[in-house]
């Protein structure tokens, strides 16, 4: 590299583990949407735990790789696209007091800390938005 120059950025490189072509990470998609969507349904909708949290998102990480790599892979029914599968009846609906917020797959430190800063913020948004409404009702 010439003295001076800034290098250019390197392109995002494909994990070893991403397969070569298309059709074969297609292969490998539809089978990661299979088993996501069943421990959706037996999570929510049974009230079942057929896999671990950690497999789980090991399976939802693999899917948003492959759908990045593979863009045409990625549709609006992915699980990578919805949330939650069928209502469970079990259960009465809970308005929280306080947002339930997820830690949103957070796998190492670095991901803690940018949560830590994005619950911050929704923190405050949500008490302005809570004071607001309190100031401009009706008595």
């Amino acid at each position: 590299m010439a003295r001076g120059r800034a290098a250019a950025p390197e392109p995002e490189q494909v994990p070893e583990s991403t397969p070569p072509d298309l059709a074969a990470a297609k292969i490998q998609a539809d089978e990661l949407t299979t088993r996501i969507l069943e421990a959706r349904d037996a999570y929510y909708g049974r009230d079942t735990l057929i896999v671990d949290d950690a497999e789980y998102d090991g399976w939802m990480h693999r899917l948003e790789q492959l759908e990045r790599f593979f863009p045409e892979l990625q549709s609006q029914d992915s699980p990578t696209q919805t949330v939650g599968a069928a209502r469970n009846t079990l259960f009465t609906p809970v308005r929280h007091a306080e947002p339930m917020l997820s830690l949103d797959n957070v796998f190492s430190r670095d991901e803690f800390l940018a949560w830590g800063r994005r619950w911050s913020v929704t923190r405050v948004v949500a008490s302005i938005t809570c004071a607001s409404s309190r100031s401009t009702a009706s008595p």
